[in-house]
């Protein structure tokens, strides 16, 4: 792929986050940089097995040959709510967008048997494909760094491990995080439904998890000026960048990696490529200090009564 620019010449990073072979395909096809983010917990044997090592072998590596040449990063599986599958079984504590998810499962056996299975097949695969790790749902910096040095133990040789950040807690903690990782990436999804106290899945809060709400980009803005010099080693994951005239304030911010679905990576790209980074800082800077969602939508250009977008 061509590196992407803005129209007066800084480096962005337009990722992929897929779920499978096919979605892999796509995102080279389409132009990725890379694939930033593979979720693991959909690539799942059929009729419910449990999956092995030898399953994810074959699945992980099919998906590599079909990014081929893209650097990828694998996130460790991931289980939550709305993403549980059929061999775990009855567990007290899914429930919930704030229940056991993520990091916070890997001491139940039967899920740190699935996460070794992972890497077993990682290690097989590192030797001839670029793979970075991604520890999912990362609560704070110890959590992190016992569970790195687990991962980095079952590997044969360093790889790069990053941290999700889901929660505003692990959000805030960016600059103790950087220091252990080697990258993260922040989770809008889950981000945004911590910040607004309102649970994703359920249809009648959905009006609360506004994307154009200036108090989520006042909270971004902090967690970049916290990140400092380590805010390049940060990918914004989610639906977020995909929303209409919001790439430019997400640049405006300082982000500079995203990663998104594979089908809106041109429409993506072209935007971008029409930015200049200091019309979008004053962009943001506008959009921060905005009194409301209506302002917000305003000024990302939203025609008048067009409550969101994508793309």
């Amino acid at each position: 792929p061509r590196p992407l620019h803005t129209r007066d010449g800084v480096a962005v990073g337009l990722r992929a986050s897929v779920a499978d072979r096919e979605g892999a395909r796509l995102a080279r096809a389409l132009g990725a940089e890379a694939i930033g983010l593979v979720r693991s917990e959909f690539l799942a044997p059929d009729g419910g097995a449990i999956p092995d090592r030898g399953f994810y072998t074959r699945a992980l590596g099919a998906l590599c040959e079909a990014a081929r040449p893209l650097p990828l990063t694998l996130r460790l599986i991931d289980i939550a709510a709305d993403k549980r599958p059929p061999w775990l079984g009855p567990l007290s504590g899914l429930e919930g967008p704030l229940g056991l998810q993520g990091l916070r499962l890997y001491d139940i056996p039967r899920v740190q048997a699935i996460v070794r299975a992972q890497l077993g097949a990682v290690a097989a695969l590192a030797a001839h494909h670029r793979i970075r790790l991604l520890l999912p749902y990362v609560s704070d910096p110890q959590e992190f760094s016992r569970w790195r040095d687990w991962v980095d133990g079952l590997l044969p040789g360093p790889l790069p491990v990053g941290a999700m950040l889901e929660t505003p807690a692990a959000a805030l903690a960016i600059p103790e995080i950087l220091a252990r990782a080697d990258f993260a990436a922040l989770g809008c999804n889950d981000l945004m439904q911590c910040l607004c106290g309102a649970d994703r899945d359920i249809a009648r809060l959905s009006g609360y998890l506004d994307p154009y709400a200036p108090a989520l980009f006042r909270f971004l803005r902090h967690v970049a000026g916290a990140a400092g010099e380590g805010l390049g080693r940060v990918q914004l994951c989610g639906l977020l960048p995909q929303f209409a005239g919001l790439a430019p304030v997400l640049l405006g911010l300082g982000y500079r990696h995203l990663s998104v679905e594979p089908a809106l990576i041109p429409r993506l790209a072209a935007r971008i490529a029409q930015v200049h980074v200091e019309t979008a800082q004053d962009l943001a800077a506008r959009v921060c200090a905005a009194s409301g969602s209506d302002r917000v939508r305003a000024l990302a250009g939203l025609p008048e009564g067009l409550r969101w977008a994508m793309g």
